[in-house]
């Protein structure tokens, strides 16, 4: 968190010295109610109409600067929560793949609205405001002070208790908002998957029951949000009684001070305006402060985030082409043995099949082969470089992965080719053509949500489009025809075998003669076998 407010500390501190004039404005207006009450004995009509005017005067310039206070303070919250967000991105798309999944899609969803917009509301905002109520406390009670210090040490001890009971409230406070937080991230992750899935529990005819969940999880999402809610305006109302006895006990020794000839009238009416500068300030002071503890648990989860990491100089080393070499592999996932002292050899100028029953392993291998993960033993080579040894960036510039299930956006086909990298439209189309769409395919302007405009097949053309914009010497292609019909899948599969590539992999669970014939070689994930293509 410290990295976000360095960004954004020049403004902050220009933010605070504006409220603070505006706060030396409230406090000068008391002043002049006060100069006003006391021209009554005087009965001075000419002291009394430059009072007014000053009073006038006090009160434009308070409102001025409450207009600029408000411009800046919101300048500075949009400044927090982009930086967050800006640092947020970029620290998972400079994580290792691996390390993304190891949340889930509504931690991420959660992290990015709720818990941001709670640590700007309940930190970073406050912080600010805090400083300014701070700076409100110290000029009022100065001016309090000038009229007399005895009555003002009073108030000081009063209002010192008053800051300190509500922060034994805090520990609950935390405690509520920390249960939200998680209730509300499951609340995402299910509403997530029943809308992911509504096609499939439509067609299953389930309904009711799935009605019946939806209402259990409603349920226990708003009854944390009503107790979480509860608990913070009960204590709200309990600080406030606090400080309204604590005024009370103010206001009767400002009366006990003008019966005994300390101060004037005049004085009192001024102590009074501005003891409402000192305990309005004091009670939001009081609960900002429990907001603040409160949200220190969702900061501990934002802040790997919000680590702004200097570069540093790595031992990286470069991606080479060449071989990929797959040595004495061995990995394991869920407790479970994927690979076991697994060695083969992919070639550059070959085509390879990767062939096997489900949970062979077909796809962790391709995943590893397109370096998403680094966490194996043994050595996954490429040219004369182990993978832990490329920097992700560098090795997805030269090896791509394509699942049998693209990303896709909801706009032209041509942006989801180009997908939102600086590529001319040229170049664009004549990718586009390589796969099989003509100019006016490209034009199309809009996919629908889930790609439902457009064929599986299409959105598979699509996914190779892409990556045949960028050359590179390695492509790997996870089941490309699972979710295709036969037809649509011939029509890939001779779209595969047609795409130059120093080194092409594809995994599949096609195990026709005919098919994998035209691979020069064909890895049998189930024996641990690669063989030369097969002829028979």
């Amino acid at each position: 968190m410290k990295d976000v407010l360095k960004k954004s500390r020049e403004l902050f501190f220009f933010t605070v010295f504006v409220g603070i004039i505006m706060t030396v404005f409230e406090v000068a207006a008391a002043y002049g109610i006060g100069q006003m009450i006391d021209t009554i004995s005087g009965s001075a009509f000419g002291s009394l109409n430059k009072v007014g005017v000053f009073c006038i005067a006090v009160v434009a310039l308070y409102m001025l600067f409450g207009v600029l206070y408000t411009h800046f303070s919101k300048k500075l919250n949009f400044s927090y929560l982009t930086t967050m967000k800006e640092m947020i991105f970029s620290k998972i798309f400079s994580s290792p793949i691996s390390e993304y999944q190891e949340h889930n899609k509504a931690y991420y969803l959660n992290l990015l609205t709720q818990d941001i917009d709670r640590v700007n509301q309940n930190y970073l905002t406050l912080r600010y405001d805090n400083v300014v109520y701070f700076g409100e406390i110290i000029i009022s009670l100065t001016v309090m002070f000038s009229i007399s210090w005895k009555m003002s040490l009073i108030f000081i001890i009063i209002t010192t208790v008053t800051a300190i009971i509500p922060q034994l409230f805090a520990p609950v406070q935390s405690a509520k908002t920390e249960k939200y937080s998680v209730t509300l991230e499951k609340y995402v992750e299910f509403m997530d998957i029943f809308l992911s899935g509504y096609e499939s529990m439509r067609s299953l005819a389930i309904e009711k029951a799935v009605f019946n969940r939806i209402n259990e999880k409603n349920s226990n999402m708003e009854n944390a949000r009503r107790k979480y809610e509860s608990v913070n305006e009960s204590i709200t109302y309990i600080i406030r009684s606090i400080s309204l006895i604590a005024q009370l006990g103010c206001m009767f020794t400002g009366v006990y001070f003008v019966i005994t000839g300390n101060i004037t009238t005049g004085q009192l009416i001024m102590a009074v305006q501005l003891l409402n500068s000192v305990f309005g300030p004091i009670n939001s002071l009081s609960e900002n402060m429990g907001l603040i503890k409160s949200s220190k648990v969702i900061q501990e989860k934002l802040e790997p985030f919000l680590i702004d990491e200097p570069e540093v100089q790595n031992s990286y080393e470069q991606y080479t082409p060449g071989d990929i070499s797959v040595k004495d592999f061995s990995i394991e996932l869920s407790g479970k043995k994927i690979f076991d002292h697994f060695n083969c050899i992919f070639e550059p100028g070959k085509s390879y099949a990767i062939v096997g029953s489900s949970g062979s392993g077909k796809s962790t291998l391709a995943k590893i082969l397109g370096g998403y993960y680094t966490d194996y033993e043994g050595t996954v080579t490429y040219g004369s470089v182990e993978r832990k040894k490329v920097s992700d960036k560098d090795l997805l510039k030269h090896v791509r992965y394509i699942s049998s299930n693209p990303f896709i956006i909801n706009e032209s086909v041509k942006n989801n080719i180009k997908l939102y990298r600086d590529i001319s439209d040229e170049d664009v189309l004549v990718a586009a053509k390589k796969v099989g769409f003509d100019e006016s395919f490209l034009e199309k302007e809009t996919l629908g949500d889930g790609a439902k405009y457009i064929s599986s097949g299409e959105l598979q053309r699509i996914a190779i489009a892409r990556i045949l914009l960028d050359n590179p010497y390695v492509i790997i292609f996870d089941e490309p025809a699972a979710n295709l019909d036969p037809i649509n899948a011939a029509q890939i599969n001779k779209l595969i075998a047609s795409i130059d590539v120093p080194i092409k992999i594809v995994i599949t669970h096609d195990w026709d003669d005919d098919y994998l014939s035209a691979f020069d070689e064909i890895i049998d994930l189930n024996f641990g076998e690669v063989s030369a293509k097969a002829d028979n």
